[in-house]
């Protein structure tokens, strides 16, 4: 049976580069590790590096080897979010078990409404995004009334479900202000299973000291930037607990 690799993306790449439906000098491509699913399941070892993501992308979340943390992307710096909230640079040899990652090129611009909240914006998504059909990189850059994030700690072998590690052991972190950015993505509901259907997103602090996984949030005052992604490529883990799961 022929092994599935992140590596040989890049012969992915330049195919769709020379593909007339593709722009050649930046494809809207997300390259994702992992599925959902298999994260969900409690399949967090890592097997690809952020050495080797970062050249598939220079924005995106994910997670780390174990679970160790949120992974946030942003302006080409992969950061680690760890359970006590502190960021941290990744190294370019730690692994991920599920990480999604893209070249950021936003289309639409628009300023979010004072008092919105991560609701609000669920409810008038369709305002903002062309079609539920779509894969949308989504960047949110502004200040923050209140801001409600979590982080997990590092798990070790047997691994239990997600459900169960965020049920008991999810760290989470308010902000009465927060000045940063949230990086995410929309994907659409027949994605279920690949990718968290609806909007998912990370965030950072301006200062890059620290974030997490989004949970909810006020605008103060905030900018989104939209990028419509028209094309995905999906590496699978190659262990044997996703084999027979």
């Amino acid at each position: 049976m022929k092994k599935i690799s992140l590596f040989p993306l890049v012969l992915v790449v330049s195919l769709l580069s020379s593909c007339a439906l593709l722009p050649p000098e930046r494809p809207d491509l997300i390259v994702q590790n992992s599925t959902i699913s298999a994260l969900s399941a409690g399949i967090y070892e890592g097997y690809t590096t952020f050495g080797t993501l970062r050249k598939f992308g220079d924005f995106g979340i994910g997670t780390f080897d174990n679970l160790d943390g949120e992974m946030v992307a942003v302006d080409g710096i992969f950061y680690q979010i760890r359970d006590n909230g502190i960021a941290y640079q990744a190294g370019d040899s730690m692994k991920t078990p599920f990480a999604v990652v893209t070249f950021f090129s936003p289309e639409i611009k628009l300023n979010l409404q004072k008092g919105m909240t991560y609701d609000d914006l669920r409810g008038k998504q369709s305002r903002y995004l062309d079609s539920p059909n779509m894969f949308y990189a989504i960047k949110i850059h502004g200040t923050f009334s209140s801001l409600k994030v979590r982080s997990v700690p590092v798990q070790s072998p047997p691994f239990r479900r997600l459900d169960q590690v965020l049920g008991s052991e999810q760290r989470v972190y308010e902000f009465s202000t927060a000045r940063g950015v949230m990086v995410g993505f929309f994907c659409p509901q027949y994605a279920s299973g690949i990718n968290v259907p609806g909007l998912h997103f990370h965030f950072i602090t301006d200062d890059r000291n620290a974030g997490g996984h989004v949970l909810d949030f006020v605008v103060e005052e905030a900018v989104i930037e939209i990028d419509e992604k028209t094309d995905i490529f999906l590496s699978l883990p190659l262990s044997n607990a996703f084999r027979k799961s």
